[in-house]
């Protein structure tokens, strides 16, 4: 990966896309692709490994609705987003009573939502 590359500033649906299919524009690969290695620090190698397990737990979140599909096309991906979503929102929900709907949601940056996966009583992350 790039010296530049960096993992901030992506809502959740975009980490899923760059997840599965990279960023042409940038010339990043899909990230499922990478390896921890391929990345040029310790900070990044472990985002890395953060991001992974969010995805991860999002695959297995469309596998256990049956939905999964292992050679996805952009519009698949975001039917298959869309559908794990509320999983994740109700994860968040559980840790933010405040919460103002899944809409603001869908704003937050993958950093924050795996943050509170980790820190919840929850299966999401297998």
């Amino acid at each position: 990966m790039p010296e530049d590359f960096e993992w901030t500033g992506m809502c959740t649906k975009d980490a899923w896309l760059s997840w599965w299919f990279g960023n042409a524009q940038k010339g990043y690969p899909p990230l499922k692709r990478v390896f921890p290695e391929d990345f040029p620090d310790k900070n990044k190698r472990k985002r890395y490994s953060d991001f992974k397990i969010l995805m991860t737990g999002i695959e297995n979140c469309a596998k256990d609705k049956n939905i999964f599909v292992d050679d996805m096309s952009v519009d698949q991906a975001v039917a298959i987003f869309q559908e794990c979503e509320p999983v994740l929102y109700e994860i968040y929900k559980a840790r933010h009573c405040k919460c103002q709907g899944p809409g603001r949601f869908s704003q937050l940056i993958w950093m924050t939502v795996i943050d509170n996966v980790r820190k919840s009583d929850t299966d999401f992350v297998k």
